[in-house]
């Protein structure tokens, strides 16, 4: 099974191409619970669940094989496809008013060509970096940009989580102490046969405390962070894994659930 098909992520600010998906679908999400965990999901690629509908976050996507996976569908509805339309929508408001009268007709048209598509080749064209760095640029954009994210994560967990009643949703990822070092830690995945589909290693970065930028503006001091090795294909799976990893505070201790930033990847079943 590989990792989720091509897609541009506007949070992000990048272009995802199939070597970099390898990292993650970078995702926030804020859960009115108790404290944060690491959770992941498996999907056998003989169960109904790989192929039907099943909530109403994924009703309304055709079935195909690369988008058979209710928690892709899902993923892509709520929060990659609004997020890509309001994103469209700031650039054709920046080309209407740009000096060069030639190039944002030439570029309006280079939309209105894909508009019923997913935008993988405007978004995939170099060129269309400096459109779309500009649209990013706008506050507005970027809230709501968040806030899609924000409530199409928040769904998709409630809506497909164990503790939902969702058959077989997001279980906490048990992870265990190596045996001579107190900041590594492993995690093996395996699928509802009992098959291994891959070995999970977290490492603790304890690092000298350097200042990031917020979106918000606002600065914090990081001291650790956690790096985790995501596979780049699962080359023993059978089915579609999803893994959503807590990110920690600037302290390196868990946030609760009400505060927590997730990073999610998503591995589609197939050859």
């Amino acid at each position: 099974g590989n990792l989720d098909t091509s897609e541009f992520d506007p949070l992000a600010n990048k272009e995802y191409t199939e070597e970099q998906e390898q990292k993650e679908l970078l995702s926030q999400t804020t859960t009115p619970e108790l404290e944060a965990d690491d959770g992941f999901i498996v999907t056998s690629a003989s169960s109904a669940q790989s192929t039907l509908s099943i909530s109403a976050l994924s009703g309304n996507i055709s079935p195909d094989s690369q988008t058979s996976d209710p928690i892709t569908k899902a993923v892509r509805e709520t929060i990659i496809q609004p997020q890509k339309d309001n994103l469209i929508e700031q650039i054709l408001k920046d080309l209407a008013a740009l000096t060069d009268r030639d190039l944002a007709e030439q570029k309006r048209k280079e939309i209105e060509e894909e508009k019923d598509k997913t935008l993988s080749t405007f978004f995939g064209n170099p060129a269309n970096r400096e459109f779309i760095d500009k649209a990013l640029e706008n506050p507005e954009l970027k809230k709501k940009l968040e806030s899609i994210e924000i409530a199409g994560y928040k769904n998709v967990h409630n809506t497909f989580s164990a503790t939902s009643g969702y058959p077989g949703g997001f279980k906490p990822v048990q992870w265990e102490n190596q045996v001579s070092a107190s900041d590594l830690r492993a995690t093996v995945v395996k699928n509802d046969a009992g098959d291994e589909l891959c070995t999970l290693n977290e490492t603790t970065v304890k690092t000298k405390p350097f200042t990031v930028a917020k979106q918000d503006g606002t600065q914090v001091q990081i001291s650790s962070y956690r790096e985790i090795d995501f596979p780049i294909k699962l080359d023993k799976a059978d089915g579609s894994m999803h893994l959503s990893m807590v990110a920690l505070k600037a302290d390196g201790t868990k946030p609760s659930k009400d505060k927590a930033i997730y990073f999610t990847a998503h591995y589609e079943e197939g050859p």
